[in-house]
């Protein structure tokens, strides 16, 4: 009857614990709410290069009508690795930094042509900073400076960052947000290649500086290796399946002014034909677009006009995606498309006969096939495609 009684005891104790304790509990008055990290380089009083860490913290405030809102701060400290540099911010403060709201890690240009394992060890380190973190690259300024300029007003800087990318992607496609676990997949597991967003600061109309999103940072294995600027990388969000929806501002022959069109849906499929030498690469896109307005000058009366239009968005998106995706290859021998892991799945055998990655995407042959068809435009229910390759 005893053991009985202390078994029952024991349970009910332990359910308690379950139920209502706590561990590591720690109030939050006595902890600084990270909402972003930027690595920049230093250099120390002796020549030493040096990690410059700054951290963004939430700190509480007040509004202008008596009530409570929320602002940021910006923490710095500089060591010999990242690590060693957020020991020492942590030391520095007067409270603990929790890093479980951060959500952007920034590189600047130095940075990430250096090598970005040693900033992306730490999330392996520090069991608070999470995988779904996003990344960006700063060019042509420092990564700390984006927590400094602002497109909006009283707002955390990291989460606007964040915002802003998928705004930017999804009104325009010009470029995906890209998670630490996204990253590593890609670069470990997948096609060694990714791109991310990358943000450059830039004079405003009345002289303010202000962020904008310039496109997406092409980094290979471990490094930064280059750029394509947003008039370019949605062709790359084309070419990779990832634009979705979105708005395409574009130059066509029938009008002296920029054409504006509406992707509405959009899917990219590719195919592979060996050959000795290097095959023959075929993305095939298929964009259903709609019209918010017609310039001045451009004709749309009839059967025949809407045709043109629409073999000349089909020729344009052809060409782009094709001039991309050709010069990426090229130029960086990257695939930041993630076409790789999809060929090494059918022919496997076929890649394995090349030396490298690299050799393989550089002596592809690459083909667009892109075929339009308009939503509800009243005029033709044809579909229209067109092709651009080398040679």
């Amino acid at each position: 009857m005893l053991k009985r009684i202390i078994c029952l005891a024991s349970a009910v104790l332990f359910f308690m614990l379950t139920l209502c304790g706590c561990y590591d509990y720690s109030d939050i008055e006595s902890e600084l709410i990270v909402s972003g990290l930027a690595f920049d380089l230093a250099e120390s009083k002796s020549g030493e290069q040096l990690y410059l860490v700054t951290a963004e913290v939430v700190v509480a405030g007040g509004s202008s009508d008596g009530g409570a809102s929320s602002k940021s701060e910006i923490i710095q400290n500089a060591d010999k690795t990242p690590l060693a540099a957020i020991k020492g911010m942590m030391k520095c403060s007067s409270k603990k930094l929790f890093f479980g709201h951060c959500k952007l890690l920034i590189l600047s240009e130095e940075v990430a042509k250096n090598g970005i394992s040693n900033v992306l060890d730490l999330v392996f380190r520090d069991r608070e900073l999470r995988f779904s973190m996003e990344i960006a690259v700063a060019r042509d300024c420092s990564a700390y400076e984006l927590f400094s300029v602002s497109n909006a007003m009283n707002t955390i800087k990291s989460y606007e960052i964040v915002r802003t990318v998928k705004a930017v992607e999804k009104m325009h496609g010009t470029a995906v947000s890209v998670s630490v676990n996204e990253l590593l997949n890609c670069i470990h597991n997948g096609s060694g290649a990714v791109k991310t967003p990358y943000f450059t600061i830039e004079k405003s109309v009345d002289g303010k500086d202000l962020y904008f999103l310039g496109g997406v940072a092409v980094l290979k294995k471990d490094s930064l290796y280059g750029y394509i600027p947003s008039q370019k990388s949605i062709f790359c969000s084309l070419a990779s399946d990832e634009f979705n929806s979105g708005t395409v501002i574009c130059s066509i022959p029938s009008s002296s002014f920029p054409f504006t069109f509406n992707v509405v849906k959009s899917s990219t499929n590719i195919d592979l034909e060996k050959a000795d030498g290097g095959g023959v690469l075929t993305f095939n896109i298929d964009l259903s677009v709609s019209f918010a307005e017609i310039p001045e000058d451009m004709p749309y009366f009839s059967y025949t006009d809407a045709d043109s239009l629409v073999n000349q968005i089909s020729r344009y998106v052809s060409d782009n995606v094709f001039a991309v995706v050709k010069d990426t290859f090229d130029r960086y021998g990257a695939d930041i498309f993630n076409i790789t892991p999809k060929l090494a799945v059918f022919y496997p055998r076929y890649l394995s006969s090349f030396e490298n990655l690299e050799k393989f995407l550089r002596t592809l042959k690459i083909k667009v096939k892109t075929n339009v068809s308009v939503e509800e435009n009243g005029l033709s229910g044809e579909n229209f495609y067109s092709e651009s390759e080398n040679g």
